[in-house]
């Protein structure tokens, strides 16, 4: 199953958003065999410079697209884009993992 990892990055220490992220990578690997899709590995440092907002959601919502199933990090309700990336999945009928 390919799966995406979505959860809050803006108001995060980007250390602390990284390894967040980076943990339910590996989560999702050992536990369950997932190829997972993880938003911070989908763009350049220019572009990390560059992006507006809706420029890194954009990006995000076609990888999202390309997935079976969504990751919700426990801080997502928290995160606009995340509640994007959510209601997207809904809409796509995607299976829908939601963090304990």
């Amino acid at each position: 199953m390919r799966t995406y990892v979505s959860g809050k990055i803006t108001g995060l220490e980007i250390v602390i958003a990284k390894q967040l992220f980076q943990n339910a990578v590996v989560f999702l690997t050992l536990e369950f065999a997932h190829e997972t899709i993880n938003p911070f590995d989908l763009f350049t440092e220019e572009e990390e410079r560059t992006f507006t907002w809706w420029q890194f959601m954009l990006r995000d919502l076609e990888h999202l697209s390309t997935c079976d199933a969504v990751y919700m990090l426990k801080n997502w309700k928290e995160s606009r884009g995340a509640r994007l990336e959510h209601a997207a999945a809904i809409e796509s009928d995607m299976v829908i993992i939601y963090e304990k």
